[in-house]
């Protein structure tokens, strides 16, 4: 459900949020999103203050839509007094959605030099190090981790690189918190000002869309391994990429010289392929018996000159065969003969044919492809990723994903440990 709290200084904060949550995370959401300690917010709701931190938003009835208002104090311990240490577990309670689903509590740990008191204490503790200590204890969040935030997990061991990466997320999370309060300064009468409301909350919808989709549908965000199958051709075995999306059955000039087919290639029929990229046509052999299983089909071939791929099954094969692409049983049925080809497992497919290079460049026919992210990229922006500690290329991929916008491009780096 969704949330809005308020503070009496105008800023408001939407919060999407489980019924069952406890109000002590809530107050560790609230904290990420306002900066403010945790201990110092105090949330009301229709007027009551609610104290009891381990009651839930149910218990409390909190309903969709619900706006509550935060108030902060400045109460700090006497001198002698102390407070409760939190324990690993407790802290992994509080490891949520955070930050992406990074798990990582950044509002509630404090940054040195925020706060000064004229009452001499001990030296603050390093909350960087005991973070990365407490992960390193914690098999189960330290293997969340290494699965969400692979840049972080790989700084685990290393203290210098652990506090720099934590303090570039800090950095990230100040940054947006000054460039929403100077933005909400502005005349809300200037159209400009509206503009950018409207882009920072798209922005925010956008963020909490991608947090709910990796936290519900994680599968979407992983690599999806495409179909291929064995086969022969002219005795000598070929992993054959089954596309229904291409409109022609194509052979790499390298795979025909291989299969020793190479002296029946047609040169009239030359021409360009035109998809994502652009590959020249050597000429055609006209017929090829294709073995599948025990099975042979004649089957007419383009010969591109670069092709990645060995072997292209496009429509034209797969309709005159009536082929069935059935990933319930995760094989590909040939209605003409009933033969059944089973989709090989990943560690089947050559490395040479990865996914990101299968992207065959089609026929002059129309034969397509997968794409890639259109949007224009500037340097600048780029370099304000790398500044962050991503790679050129991370960076690009990111923008390009996100329409060039640095924020949500950051975010999702971090997300995904800049694995995009």
């Amino acid at each position: 459900m969704n949330i809005v709290v308020t503070s009496p200084d105008g800023n408001f904060y939407s919060l999407e949020v489980s019924s069952d949550l406890e109000l002590e995370n809530l107050l560790v959401l609230v904290s990420v999103e306002s900066g403010k300690p945790t201990e110092q917010i105090q949330l009301s709701l229709n007027g009551i203050p609610l104290l009891d931190k381990k009651k839930t938003l149910t218990e409390y009835n909190v309903k969709d839509g619900d706006m509550m208002l935060m108030t902060t104090t400045t109460s700090r311990p006497l001198s002698g007094q102390s407070r409760a240490p939190t324990q690993p577990s407790q802290q992994a309670g509080n490891m949520g959605s955070l930050f992406g689903g990074t798990g990582i509590n950044w509002g509630a740990i404090s940054v040195p030099g925020q706060s000064a008191s004229p009452v001499a204490r001990p030296p603050p503790v390093d909350e960087c190090e005991k973070l990365r200590l407490e992960l390193l204890g914690d098999p189960y969040q330290l293997s969340i981790l290494k699965e969400r935030d692979s840049q972080f997990a790989a700084a685990i061991n290393n203290k210098d690189q652990f506090k720099k990466v934590f303090n570039e997320r800090q950095e990230l999370i100040r940054k947006r918190k000054r460039e929403e309060e100077l933005l909400l300064s502005g005349n809300p009468m200037d159209p400009e000002y509206q503009k950018k409301i409207y882009e920072m909350l798209q922005g925010k919808q956008i963020e909490e869309n991608l947090s709910t989709a990796m936290e519900e549908h994680p599968e979407s965000f992983g690599q999806v391994i495409m179909l291929y199958i064995d086969c022969e051709v002219n005795g000598h075995k070929v992993k054959a990429f089954v596309d229904s999306g291409a409109q022609m059955t194509l052979i790499s000039a390298a795979c025909a010289e291989r299969v020793s087919v190479s002296r029946l290639i047609d040169k009239r029929f030359q021409g360009v392929a035109k998809g994502v990229g652009t590959q020249k046509i050597l000429g055609r052999v006209h017929l090829l018996p294709l073995k599948i299983g025990n099975d042979h089909f004649p089957c007419t071939f383009s010969v591109l000159e670069h092709q990645p791929m060995d072997m292209l099954l496009g429509l034209d094969m797969l309709k005159r065969h009536q082929c069935v692409i059935d990933l319930k049983d995760n094989c590909l049925k040939i209605g003409t003969t009933s033969t059944t080809a089973p989709f090989l497992s990943e560690k089947d497919i050559p490395k040479s044919t990865d996914e990101t290079d299968q992207q065959p460049s089609g026929s002059s026919q129309g034969t397509s492809a997968p794409g890639a992210p259109t949007a224009t990229v500037t340097d600048e922006n780029v370099s304000k990723l790398v500044d962050m500690g991503f790679t050129p290329e991370q960076s690009r991929k990111a923008l390009g994903l996100c329409g060039n916008n640095v924020d949500l491009a950051a975010s999702l780096l971090f997300e995904k440990g800049g694995q995009v």
